[in-house]
């Protein structure tokens, strides 16, 4: 088992309700205080909910005082409006509070920015590291500079074996929040779109490349850009066992004035974390007739995990035609292939299902 389930707490589980009634700006309605004894997979949800169609705003939780999710800005228009920010963070063993916030943009005393639901927990999965650092840098006008710059040496990825065979490949979740205090001018930029004057905009390079965010929430808006900055976005990338990585948040500004930029990257690599793209955790290695066993458990969220044995082939017909075996689904997702005329060595195990993650993996060896 790769996931220490006895390792695992549910921390805070509660129905309350948490209101930011009228204009303000970043407010904390509510501190969880939590306490680390190891090293530990922080686990973040809550719901946003807008109270009638006027109300528009942001949500947001701080580890002590530095953004970590949220929201972005989210406007107006539809009278219980709900969105669920979910998020996790590795911390060492150690005492920490968590402030959710809210900021509200529409001066009356019966609109309000709710925060609910809110959910803590932590994990435990093998074979899992971390970093998490902050940067702040004044850009200049028409400038791009590096606000975080991380490096993950090969050294902390060590390619294992397990009884399947060596890890191969992990799985970084990345989690980046951008601001400018008091100016809401921050967007999440994807390759390909162009820096928008007016703005910061934000980007993420792995090993010298631009990725694309899987999340993003700009804080863009002109009815108060001095409320609810602070924008997020999230990403999920494939790291090889064997190399150094450095993954970049840069901020182009494209603003008339130079702007201090502050950023914070949370990152957590394990092979055991699942994917939004398909990823090949092991390079199978094992006696040829013997049986494998993946079992794949919602973590995070409760997705639809895939698990999946062969090989896109050249021309391609789908998966039907390229896997020998297949399985997908939400809940607790148990798998096995016994290994009589495919041949280990020729075969591929895919994954993916963001949210979730791989509990066991094994093989009954003939």
């Amino acid at each position: 088992m790769v996931r220490r389930v006895r390792n695992e707490e549910l921390l805070v589980k509660e129905t309350a309700k948490y209101y930011g009634y009228d204009a303000h700006d970043w407010t904390t309605r509510v501190s969880k205080n939590i306490t680390l004894t190891a090293p530990r997979i922080v686990l973040i949800k809550w719901n946003h909910e807008h109270v009638f169609t006027e109300t528009h705003g942001a949500s947001r939780v701080l580890l002590g005082s530095t953004p970590i999710w949220g929201s972005g800005y989210v406007p107006s228009g539809a009278t219980g409006l709900l969105r669920t920010p979910r998020c996790m963070i590795m911390l060492p063993a150690g005492s920490y509070t968590l402030n959710f916030q809210t900021s509200q943009l529409y001066a009356a005393s019966t609109r309000a920015v709710v925060i609910s639901n809110i959910e803590i927990g932590y994990a435990d999965l093998a074979d899992t590291v971390y970093q998490n650092a902050s940067g702040s840098i004044s850009v200049g006008v028409s400038a791009e500079a590096t606000v975080i710059s991380v490096t993950i040496p090969a050294s902390s990825l060590p390619a294992r074996r397990t009884a399947v065979g060596k890890v191969k490949n992990y799985v970084a979740l990345i989690y980046v929040s951008g601001h400018v205090v008091n100016n809401a001018i921050s967007k999440m930029k994807n390759p390909g779109e162009a820096n928008e004057s007016g703005y910061i905009n934000w980007k993420i390079f792995v090993n010298g490349s631009q990725k694309p965010w899987n999340e993003r929430y700009d804080d863009a808006q002109t009815s108060n850009p001095a409320y609810a900055e602070g924008a997020f976005g999230r990403i999920s990338v494939i790291l090889s066992a064997k190399a150094n990585h450095t993954i970049e948040v840069k901020a182009y500004n494209g603003a008339s004035s130079a702007q201090t930029c502050n950023a914070h990257i949370a990152i957590i690599i394990s092979p055991w974390l699942l994917s939004d793209s398909e990823y090949e955790p092991i390079e199978l290695n094992f006696p040829q007739g013997s049986t494998l066993y993946v079992v794949a458990e919602p973590l995070l969220a409760n997705p639809t995990k895939t698990i999946k044995l062969g090989k896109h082939r050249a021309i391609s017909f789908g998966d039907a035609t390229d896997f020998y075996s297949t399985a997908s689904g939400t809940d607790i997702l148990q798998w096995n292939y016994t290994f009589e005329s495919v041949e280990v060595a020729n075969c591929i195990l895919f994954m993916d299902g963001y949210g979730g993650c791989i509990s066991i993996i094994a093989v009954d060896v003939r």
